[in-house]
């Protein structure tokens, strides 16, 4: 009797690990939040936005482009997709550029805030008015993706978006 015992345990356990398998790979990605995909894809956009600024400026003799026209002077030097987060449905463009940014790349502070996940629009200009906290449900609610200047892009929690550095002088 106890080798049928075993069987059926084994049974019970397989079951169950073969669940968990479809959940993770079937139910969970489906989620708002959860997909990895959507998540890399913002971030990598967010990448690509530095790339296409600093050849901007290689272009330009070091010269950031006027903040107010930011989007617009860096299409030749970016896909239009990677100005958009996958999860912003309404605007042709997620973020917005830091207002206090100098006049050229080289002045800015490697740990200084470029590029931050904004309300929807195209050259938006801003700060902390502009943060977009909820647009990652789930696993990140009530964060935000932020670029540096070094090129790092992070997740940053609502509750320290204030702690980052938005100007050149630390305050």
């Amino acid at each position: 009797m106890k080798p049928q015992r075993s069987y059926c345990m084994w049974v019970f356990v397989l079951a169950i690990v073969i669940c968990a398998i479809v959940f993770f790979t079937s139910v969970l990605p489906t989620l708002p939040g959860h997909d990895p995909h959507t998540e890399a894809y913002c971030s990598s956009g967010m990448r690509s936005l530095w790339i296409a600024i600093d050849l901007y400026a290689d272009s330009n003799a070091g010269n950031l482009p006027a903040l107010s026209q930011w989007c617009t002077s860096i299409t030749n030097y970016i896909i239009m997709e990677d100005l958009r987060c996958p999860l912003d449905k309404v605007g042709p463009c997620s973020y917005a550029i830091n207002k206090n940014l100098p006049g050229t790349i080289d002045e800015i502070p490697e740990d200084m805030v470029v590029f931050f996940e904004s309300t929807p629009g195209w050259n938006q200009v801003g700060g902390l008015e502009l943060a977009v906290t909820d647009r990652h449900k789930g696993l990140h609610e009530k964060t935000f993706h932020v670029l540096f200047a070094d090129g790092t892009v992070r997740w940053i929690p609502a509750e320290e978006i204030s702690l980052l550095r938005w100007k050149i002088n630390k305050e």
